[in-house]
């Protein structure tokens, strides 16, 4: 969804945004019957779970990705976006 469409040019040449686009998503997903226990890594120190297992067995995401910032220069063909992920779940 777009939020804020105009630019303001600095030199000639160049363009700033702010807070262009926002989108907003949620994620729901199915853990199988016969893969529901979370595998957990142990050496010497410390134990761990790898954050692929861990996106592997989440059951819901709510989430929203910000274009905060936009930089643009069209002569040289330079482009510089912020974007800004909140996650959770």
């Amino acid at each position: 969804m777009r939020l804020n469409t105009s630019r303001q040019g600095i030199i000639k040449t160049t363009n700033v945004g702010w807070f262009n686009e926002v989108e907003i998503d949620f994620l729901l997903s199915k853990i199988e019957e016969n893969n529901r226990r979370l595998e957990v890594s142990e050496d010497s120190l410390t134990s761990y779970v790898s954050t692929l297992n861990s996106f592997n067995h989440q059951t819901y995401s709510l989430g929203l990705d910000l274009q905060a910032f936009t930089f643009d220069w069209p002569t040289l063909k330079f482009k510089l976006d912020l974007l800004v992920r909140f996650r959770y779940g």
